[in-house]
């Protein structure tokens, strides 16, 4: 079993009501965007927007 530490998600996201809440977790840069985090917020907000829910 490989001993990895879980580290927590950048960007939280959660739907409630058909409204989608994104949390941008990064506290330590007081949240600044990257090339990583600007990728994944481009992927969720596009699965987000393909989601009738």
């Amino acid at each position: 079993m490989p001993n990895e530490t879980a580290q927590p998600a950048v960007i939280e996201c959660q739907v409630s009501d058909g409204i989608a809440t994104l949390l941008l977790n990064r506290p330590k840069v007081r949240n600044a965007i990257d090339d990583a985090m600007r990728a994944d917020l481009v992927a969720l907000l596009d699965r987000i927007a393909r989601d009738d829910a």
